[in-house]
């Protein structure tokens, strides 16, 4: 035999079997407990009666009644037999039926009993807990020390134009000394003053270059001195149409420079005429217009083209 148990259901009491001689009651139960699985009892009556406990005619009369048609049977598959004569013993015809839930039955118990043994909770799970080598004098989560908390480096901060540094409570800005607006994480005081930067960073995506109050080449032309009208007017240049913002700011910072260099000792310097910023473009252009529309005015004369230099500061 395949199985070493049979389960009986509590249905059976309620079943019309019950209203059968104890003979056929107490065949049935045994047929039951001799199944293998595939719902087949195999036997002689005389071996089954024997089984039984029962003599060979009241065996005989209960497997009559087994496989006869029950009218009254809560199942109405093969009209209400119970069994059916096959070479060598008897099939159960329900066998398969109740097999299916007394499997469905079994699973459900082995996930009860696993999750009893591997998912205890309360009281089952604080004892499991216990390993035997962890030593009584180990810390716990809770007896652990905490971590010391950081303490915030002033930040100093720079003006538009000026290289002051000033200390503020305010979040690093990547790699400069930049604070930036905004609150960063484990950070929520709000910084002294708003980025500097960030006027210049604005002015260059309205004019179409796409820049951040981070870009470095920025922040360096900030600290040297410089202002929104100087990178506002660099980035009309024709030139610089379809550049990058930092071709905008590198121009910016090359005439920045310029207007700064020293004199040589001595006086003026001897040195080639240096490249008209573009404010000194524009003031030439339109003293150009100037002059062309005063002649045109006065009716005389052929204006005469050409480049306008300007005397080096």
């Amino acid at each position: 035999m395949a199985d070493s148990y049979t389960k009986l259901f509590r249905g059976i009491t309620a079943s019309t079997i019950v209203s059968e001689p104890l003979a056929t009651r107490w065949l049935w139960v045994t047929m039951l407990a001799l199944a293998d699985k595939s719902g087949n009892v195999w036997g002689s009556v005389p071996g089954l009666a024997r089984l039984a406990n029962i003599s060979i005619a009241e065996c005989e009369a209960a497997l009559e009644t087994l496989q006869a048609p029950d009218p009254y049977s809560r199942t109405r598959d093969h009209d209400g037999r119970r069994i059916a004569a096959i070479d060598g013993g008897w099939h159960l015809l329900n066998h398969a039926k109740y097999d299916a839930v007394r499997s469905a039955e079994d699973r459900r118990e082995y996930k009860r009993e696993w999750d009893r043994k591997h998912r205890p909770s309360g009281h089952a799970r604080a004892k499991q807990s216990d390993s035997p080598t962890q030593s009584d004098n180990s810390p716990t989560k809770s007896d652990s020390p905490a971590p010391p908390t950081p303490t915030p480096t002033p930040t100093p901060y720079i003006a538009v134009g000026k290289t002051l540094a000033t200390p503020a409570a305010a979040p690093r800005a990547g790699g400069d000394d930049t604070p930036l607006e905004g609150a960063f994480e484990e950070h929520h005081e709000r910084p002294v003053a708003p980025n500097p930067v960030a006027p210049f960073a604005v002015a260059l995506n309205r004019a179409g270059f796409r820049c951040t109050a981070m870009n470095p080449d920025l922040v360096a032309f900030v600290r040297e001195g410089g202002t929104v009208e100087h990178l506002q007017s660099c980035a009309a240049l024709p030139d610089c149409v379809g550049k990058p913002a930092v071709y905008v700011i590198r121009i910016a910072r090359r005439e920045l420079a310029q207007q700064a260099a020293p004199i040589p000792h001595g006086g003026i310097a001897h040195e080639a005429p240096r490249r008209l910023s573009a404010v000194d473009r524009i003031e030439a252009n339109i003293a150009r217009n100037r002059q062309q529309r005063a002649q045109d005015e006065q009716g005389g004369g052929d204006v005469i083209e050409g480049e306008c230099h300007v005397v080096p500061r």
